[in-house]
């Protein structure tokens, strides 16, 4: 049986890439960060579509860029992930392909 916690999302962002694994190119701000700016403005953070719509990609793409340890989900759940949008837009604006290729 899941935990209470289970259901609901958890933070992704500042933990430290397993040994081996490369590190996210686009790393997200700090929750706290996030969460004032919230409740300050808001629009800041959005589902796999609203993150595709900002990048001009399909959502297939933001999911390879979380495989390929470009981006990283400010927050996961069982069926869906946020992403903070400024992070994804950042991370569109650097040319296709793969992070090798593009490695500045």
């Amino acid at each position: 049986m899941l935990s209470p916690a289970g259901v609901f999302a958890f933070p992704q962002g500042g933990a430290v890439p397993p040994s081996g694994q490369a590190e996210i190119r686009f790393p997200n701000p700090d929750g706290i960060e996030v969460h004032f700016a919230q409740l300050e403005g808001g629009g800041q953070v959005g589902d796999l579509w609203e993150a595709a719509r900002v990048a001009n990609v399909q959502p297939r793409t933001i999911l390879q860029w979380v495989r390929r340890r470009k981006i990283e989900p400010l927050l996961t759940g069982q069926d869906s992930m946020v992403f903070h949008l400024p992070t994804i837009e950042q991370a569109s604006m650097v040319g296709p392909g793969r992070p090798k290729k593009n490695a500045a």
